[in-house]
């Protein structure tokens, strides 16, 4: 293995154990629903958008996961695993195109919002049975998904200047 994919592998791994933490100790309660807003998803985006899809989808899917796992959101496990993984590869994909324009980058945003929030909506769904319940979570997972790109815009900017891609 070349040193270039051997650090792919361990800079995957690190913004696997970031979204992890970053999920899981920083929460804004959401009250109404029993979740929570947090940091994660801007870490595993650029994840995504630093180190292309497999580490993107690879952090979003293990990070998150365990997060649900140690805080006690069991239901939602394998939920979140392919929401989050799904969602990081996408934008790693379409992102990391060295080719892409800002359109085909802001392409990559919106699908990431629609994933996440259509993917909790029929998770919340599935979990409760209940649409009255999962309304609310929908405008919730919108402001996740805006604090997301918005943070992982920031974070890849600064990791960029030091170097950190695959």
């Amino acid at each position: 293995m070349n040193e270039k994919k051997f650090k792919k592998y361990i800079y995957g791994a690190l913004f696997a154990a970031l979204t992890f933490v970053a999920t899981f100790v920083v929460k804004i309660p959401i009250p109404a629903s029993g979740g929570y807003i947090h940091p994660g998803d801007g870490i595993y985006l650029a994840a995504a958008i630093l180190l292309g899809p497999l580490a993107g989808g690879f952090a979003g899917a293990i990070g998150s996961a365990a997060a649900d796992i140690v805080g006690g959101y069991i239901p939602f496990v394998i939920p979140t695993f392919i929401i989050k993984g799904v969602s990081g590869f996408i934008v790693g994909k379409i992102y990391g195109d060295k080719s892409a324009k800002s359109s085909k980058k802001a392409l990559a945003f919106i699908l990431y919002a629609l994933i996440i929030c259509g993917g909790y909506f029929i998770a919340d769904y599935i979990i409760t049975s209940s649409v009255a319940a999962c309304v609310p979570e929908l405008f919730f997972n919108m402001i996740q998904s805006a604090a997301g790109i918005v943070f992982a815009l920031l974070i890849s900017r600064v990791l960029k200047k030091v170097d950190i891609k695959g």
